[in-house]
């Protein structure tokens, strides 16, 4: 391949009218939702279990709601009878917001106020037991706070724009020039590399040429084939096939030795 490069620009300046643009137009993305901490002992029922067995988680989950309402170590209990992964946390949820359990769960948790126990809470797991821990209001990050992850963003689509400015002027000429040969000719500043032949398992030791984008549009040219201007995470290229070599198997002769070392 013959590639001709154009690396990502340096950062451009950014004002303070345009970060407050996109603070008011991405407004819903600085807002957090409020998260509560909870824990919980599962009495786990599956769907094919009888009525009576169902009953039985119940009784027990009740037994133990008793327990806790006397006085009982809701972390140690948890760690005891909870029949899930969190048992071993004490049965310790971590924290969540809305949207992220299932309902009757998510309304039993937001019912609770810090540190309250619930009820027995049906869900299709089965049978649970709640404390809620901690609660985390919601809460607005605040301009003053999000500029310098806006800034940023805005920085890094303003280089993008201009790189691929640059990118599409070059491609342009390109096909002025008739060839990238003859294009490279009269722009010596603008970086050509010449590869040697590579697979896609064993490509260019290059962060753009390694680049999954680059590869795949590599080996959708032919022969002789320009590709369009290629976006990579490290900038944009223009491909040209100088030559290809196709996939063959050989003959066991010539690969005898790896053969039998696969199949020991």
């Amino acid at each position: 391949l013959r590639v001709a490069i154009e690396p990502r620009c340096r950062l451009v300046g950014v004002n303070d009218q345009a970060i407050d643009s996109y603070y008011r137009e991405h407004a819903e993305s600085y807002n957090t939702p409020e998260k509560r901490r909870a824990r919980h002992i599962l009495f786990k029922v599956a769907s094919e279990d009888s009525a009576d067995a169902r009953q039985a988680k119940r009784a027990q989950a009740e037994k133990t709601l008793a327990q806790l309402k006397k006085g009982g170590d809701f972390s140690l209990l948890a760690s005891q009878l909870s029949e899930d992964g969190s048992k071993t946390m004490g049965g310790d949820l971590g924290f969540f917001s809305r949207g992220q359990m299932v309902l009757p769960f998510e309304e039993a948790v937001f019912a609770l106020k810090k540190g309250e126990l619930s009820g027995v809470v049906e869900t299709p797991f089965g049978f649970h037991l709640i404390k809620l821990e901690e609660i985390l209001p919601a809460k607005t990050q605040s301009l003053e706070e999000a500029t310098p992850s806006i800034r940023k963003v805005l920085e890094q689509q303003g280089v993008k724009a201009i790189t691929f400015k640059k990118a599409s002027a070059a491609y342009e000429e390109i096909i002025r020039a008739g060839s990238l040969a003859n294009y490279s000719r009269v722009n010596n500043a603008q970086p050509i590399h010449r590869t040697e032949f590579f697979t896609r398992e064993t490509p260019p030791k290059n962060a753009m040429l390694n680049d999954p984008a680059f590869l795949q549009a590599a080996f959708n040219l032919r022969k002789g084939e320009l590709s369009s201007t290629v976006e990579t995470a490290n900038g944009y290229a223009i491909l040209f096939v100088d030559d290809t070599k196709e996939s063959i198997v050989p003959e066991l002769t010539a690969v005898r030795e790896r053969v039998e070392h696969d199949y020991k």
